[in-house]
């Protein structure tokens, strides 16, 4: 073998070959802005790699949490939109 042969030879044995590479991550935190009943509310709520939707809060734009009947009809569908939520590279904020 040439020492130039022998020389390139040498460095590509001595870089890593990548076989496989993983970002994993366990928790996402959600956010969803929308209009109900023309007024606007937030929800967030936490996705736990495994274990699916946590602790969802709801407020209006006021920033006031919701008494119990309005929680309890906005709640379903929040938690719905949650669970079908597309996390992708579209959406998650870095």
């Amino acid at each position: 073998m040439e020492r130039h042969d022998h020389e390139l030879k040498e460095r590509e044995d001595s870089i890593i070959n990548i076989s496989s590479e993983e970002a994993y991550c366990m928790n996402f935190h959600l956010n969803l802005k929308f209009d109900y009943k023309g007024k606007q509310y937030e929800a967030t709520a936490y996705y736990q790699n495994g274990y699916g939707i946590d602790d969802i809060d709801i407020w209006d734009n006021e920033f006031q949490m919701l008494d119990d009947n309005m929680h309890d009809e906005l709640y379903p569908q929040v938690r719905g939109y949650f669970e079908e939520m597309d996390i992708s590279k579209k959406t998650i904020t870095w």
